[in-house]
């Protein structure tokens, strides 16, 4: 007889962005323990598909129309019905909205959990609208989960209905799976590069928020005195066309290369030499903790989420937002101290393993669930 207890993560799509990932991450991790969680996706099925079914995890694809989609909340609701679901967990603002109309269409009792993984005022470019949704959201919420301390301050102080429902579980990652022993991507023979070739590696959704630009242009500066260098991007996203555009302008063919979407990131942590980051801001982004898990040493933007996990000249070197030469300036430090960057990087392990361990992040998760519960 199944006793476990059903738990539903309802996310924008079946993609994989930072959210959409944690989801998978998480529902792998608690199968083995008191749930079984069954991964919804708003839109249409998408890369993600691939890893759930690696996983053997149960997933669902609603298949939401442009705009909005206003069968969502019907559809929400014969799920959790049908599945006899006991726990909701949504990630992003669009399952936030469909999950609180869900709740009232549907009689079945549950608990109704979310988690955001941006600062909004950031994010949503229509404030007021995103915070009186978010504010009236909030009255239905039985809990919140913020992935980092910044943004449990930031939803406490900005959505008075969330006081005492906020609760802060940071990322974590599954540490054994980023060992440097393992299979490699075997980059150099794929992009046909020297084995004396340096590669400076990113894996990041190409959109805004990520803020390539930055990158690719402080790679005039990095290759004046490592002309050997290549910026390696893993992602796909709907900046694509304008990242190649912009490679192209600034003579950067040889030495910028755009992956797209890999499922192996593991596999390209091996290969790349220093890890970077230049977004113009996070909340907790997996990325860094997953590059500092597979002992790279990192250069990211000075914003909020970053400094919160890197310190600088501790675990990584911070540098200002949308300052190419700086950031070209922190790459070519790295390249040029190894003694500084392999201590940066152990730093770096060392803390992950202490404080961003997905074992410890799931107890974490199982407990806060069963609390709720009861």
């Amino acid at each position: 007889m199944n006793t476990k207890i059903p738990l539903l993560f309802v996310i924008n799509n079946l993609s994989a962005g930072g959210s959409e990932t944690l989801a998978a991450e998480l529902s792998k991790g608690l199968m083995s323990g008191r749930f079984h969680p069954i991964v919804c996706g708003l839109g249409a099925e998408g890369p993600l598909v691939q890893k759930l079914d690696e996983y053997q995890i149960e997933h669902v694809a609603l298949n939401k129309v442009d705009g909005k989609d206003f069968s969502l909340p019907g559809k929400l609701s014969k799920l959790i019905r049908e599945r006899d679901i006991r726990v909701v967990h949504s990630h992003g603002q669009g399952p936030l909205l469909y999950m609180t109309m869900a709740r009232f269409v549907g009689k079945k009792r549950y608990i109704f959990i979310h988690s955001e993984h941006i600062n909004i005022d950031l994010e949503e470019s229509n404030r007021m609208k995103a915070f009186w949704m978010n504010y009236l959201c909030a009255f239905a919420l039985d809990g919140f989960v913020a992935i980092s301390d910044h943004l449990a301050g930031y939803f406490e102080n900005k959505f008075k209905p969330l006081k005492n429902k906020i609760t802060t579980i940071t990322n974590g990652v599954d540490i054994d799976k980023f060992t440097p022993e393992g299979e490699s991507a075997r980059l150099r023979s794929d992009l046909n590069l020297r084995d004396s070739d340096i590669i400076i590696g990113n894996i990041s959704v190409l959109r805004d928020q990520k803020n390539h630009e930055t990158m690719i242009k402080s790679m005039a500066t990095v290759l004046k005195q490592y002309p050997n260098a290549k910026l390696v991007i893993a992602g796909g996203g709907p900046n694509m066309s304008a990242i190649e555009s912009l490679i192209t302008e600034f003579k950067l063919k040889d030495s910028v290369f755009l992956l797209g979407y890999r499922k192996d990131v593991p596999n390209l942590l091996r290969d790349f030499d220093i890890f970077c980051l230049s977004s113009l801001y996070e909340g907790l982004p997996l990325c860094l903790l997953e590059a500092s898990a597979a002992g790279l040493p990192i250069v990211a933007t000075d914003v909020q989420g970053n400094n919160e996990f890197i310190k600088n000249n501790e675990t990584g070197l911070l540098v200002p937002e949308r300052d190419p030469v700086k950031f070209g300036n922190a790459i070519v430090t790295l390249l040029s101290d190894k003694e500084l960057a392999l201590q940066l990087a152990v730093n770096a392990k060392k803390f992950v393993e202490n404080h961003h361990s997905l074992k410890v992040n799931l107890k974490k998760y199982e407990g806060y669930y069963e609390k709720l519960l009861k």
